[in-house]
């Protein structure tokens, strides 16, 4: 679907709009790599959060021209979201059986001819360590900003950060968190917006 008002990000995304029992159904290509060995990343959004928004279900098919042959994965319900907002998710399918002919499938089961949005999906290897989570700014000065995190098992990490203007990201490298789980970003500019993510330094680099 082509809207730019809509879309998570530029101006097309999936629009899965079912009208009747029957599901609405998308397939991912397959892929070279195993489906097992990549993690599955993509941005969702409903119109609301009641019953008649039906669910999301996500699974894996070896023939997509039979749909008994779907494998029911992760179920996503209308009921259960947070928000209608559009909403970052992952999901890794290191313990499914897979073969070459495997897909990634969206189905898609509402009666009632409500909407769900899918945008930004994508495959990359399932990372050998886990990113760090809940980022957040905790004090904050005219120059520096403390950031709290929650770093699952990383010890080291990666800093970038830019203004809202800059196009190239300035990297603290091998940031070591203190005890509170806090680090801080010095040297900023007063009364400037900046964008901060932070990754974790895996074993094998």
């Amino acid at each position: 679907y082509n809207s730019s008002s809509s879309a998570h990000n530029g101006t097309g995304y999936l629009n899965l709009y079912p009208y009747s029992s029957s599901p609405n159904i998308v397939a991912l290509p397959t892929t070279t790599t195993p489906l097992n060995q990549l993690r599955l990343t993509f941005w969702m959004r409903t119109n609301g959060t009641s019953s008649y928004y039906g669910r999301m279900e996500v699974g894996l098919m070896d023939d997509i021209s039979d749909p008994s042959s779907f494998r029911l994965y992760k179920t996503y319900s209308a009921t259960t979201l947070p928000s209608t907002e559009w909403i970052k998710y992952m999901l890794d399918f290191d313990t499914m059986t897979v073969t070459e002919n495997t897909h990634i499938v969206f189905r898609c089961i509402v009666d009632n001819g409500y909407s769900w949005y899918l945008d930004d999906i994508s495959l990359d290897l399932i990372p050998t360590c886990e990113a760090p989570t809940e980022l957040a700014f905790i004090n904050t000065t005219p120059n520096s900003v403390t950031v709290k995190c929650n770093p699952g098992e990383g010890t080291n990490f990666n800093v970038y950060y830019k203004t809202i203007n800059d196009e190239e990201y300035t990297m603290l490298s091998g940031a070591v968190l203190n005890e509170d789980s806090t680090f801080q970003i010095m040297n900023l500019n007063p009364a400037t917006n900046y964008t901060i993510y932070v990754t974790t330094v895996c074993d094998d680099g």
